[in-house]
């Protein structure tokens, strides 16, 4: 019962359903789903084994390190009361979704279910926003997920839904089909213009992953670019192209030339990094110094727009290193594996469940490079999947000792 209530969570949490659907709500179907997944780990020795054996390694080391200088930050900075607040309100229920994720997620079925709730939230996310939307950009809800972050939530989901449609057979693959185009269209209907270069780095990684398969990996290849390109004309007209088309001519956008845009905002992130290299401004704070610090050139309390940024401004180089190699070391032994000539098979789920996990990373670091993204749940579900992931390769020694 637990198992299935903890696929059960991850679908609440992913799909955005309490914002999307407020009436669900009033219920906290969310909160209690989650407190009982929570009980079932504390009664249940071989979750907490589960948890403690996944905990290891690299991953350990240094979210360890970055946690310590989150909560190390916070009388540092400009504003210790927002900082504390981010923690005691928000981060540590990040924090005990991504160890329940070890807890619960200790075998290669355990992850295909895993990915099935992922895709089937993102799936029910596109789907719901689109038959919702008006004639403005798509987005979850302005005050809490505006149309940049929603194409960022949607694209971190589109590789595991393409691996999931090339790999399935039957009426399933046709199902998956619907929710990959759903996901399609709403990512387009964003408007984005990092999800849109977020979205060429995943295509460029995914044929690239597909033609090293061999296995009608150009027809497949040809598949997913008319989909893509297709898609995206239909559904994104002369709103879309004539918004990405500012990408050309970055001197003409605001983003570029204006004190608000994203390059000065990226300075003066980086300005607080280096006037701040142990502790940062203090944790959820960049809006705060932003605004008290840089007031008198026309700062007005203003987000990160980078990930990277938001991450050194906040808590200093070292958590800035430490969240790169979190990243890193999460990649780097999938895609050993990746390459491994064993593995080149569009049968073989673990290629293909890691495939979408390289995709998904991609995603992150490509379009959270233009969004305050260093915090939110979505890494550090990609961050707990990963870690299963590789403790479960390493323990069938799959992958070289090097993980």
């Amino acid at each position: 019962m637990f198992q299935k209530l903890f696929y059960l969570s991850i679908f609440l949490d992913l799909s955005q359903i309490q914002i999307l659907i407020p009436f669900l709500a009033k219920f906290e179907m969310q909160k209690i789903v989650t407190v009982i997944v929570i009980l079932g780990v504390m009664f249940d020795s071989r979750l907490v084994n589960n948890m403690k054996s996944n905990f290891t390694g690299d991953h350990k080391k240094y979210l360890l390190i970055l946690i310590a200088f989150i909560v190390m930050s916070v009388p540092f900075g400009v504003y210790p009361g927002n900082s504390l607040s981010f923690i005691i309100e928000v981060y540590w229920k990040t924090l005990v979704g991504y160890f329940l994720i070890l807890a619960y997620i200790s075998t290669d079925e355990d992850i295909n279910k895993l990915i099935w709730s992922y895709v089937l939230a993102i799936g029910f996310l596109s789907l719901t926003i689109i038959n919702d939307s008006d004639s403005g950009r798509l987005a979850i809800n302005e005050d809490v997920f505006d149309a940049n972050d929603t194409a960022f939530l949607l694209l971190l989901g589109l590789p595991f839904l393409v691996w999931k449609f090339i790999s399935l057979k039957g009426i399933n693959k046709y199902f998956v089909a619907v929710l990959l185009i759903a996901t399609m269209v709403a990512l387009v209907k964003t408007n984005s213009r990092g999800a849109f270069l977020g979205l060429i780095a995943v295509y460029l990684v995914t044929i690239t992953q597909i033609n090293r398969l061999q296995v009608g990996g150009l027809g497949k290849i040809i598949i997913a670019s008319v989909i893509v390109i297709g898609v995206t004309v239909y559904y994104g007209g002369d709103v879309y192209f004539d918004r990405i088309s500012t990408l050309l001519e970055p001197s003409k956008d605001y983003n570029v030339s204006d004190t608000h845009g994203r390059i000065q905002i990226w300075e003066r992130g980086l300005d607080m990094m280096l006037s701040n290299p142990f502790f940062g401004v203090g944790v959820d704070n960049f809006i705060s110094a932003d605004g008290m610090l840089y007031a008198d050139i026309g700062a007005r309390y203003q987000a990160a727009h980078n990930s990277f940024i938001q991450v050194g401004a906040e808590i200093g180089v070292i958590g800035l290193l430490m969240f790169i190699l979190l990243i890193w070391r999460s990649v780097k032994p999938i895609s050993i594996m990746l390459n491994t000539e064993s593995y080149m098979s569009v049968d073989n789920s673990f290629l293909i469940n890691g495939s979408a996990i390289v995709g998904s990373w991609v995603a992150y670091v490509v379009s959270g490079s233009f969004l305050s993204a260093a915090f939110i749940s979505s890494f550090y579900f990609l961050l707990a999947m990963s870690t299963v992931y590789i403790k479960i390769a390493s323990s069938k020694d799959e992958i070289s000792g090097d993980v």
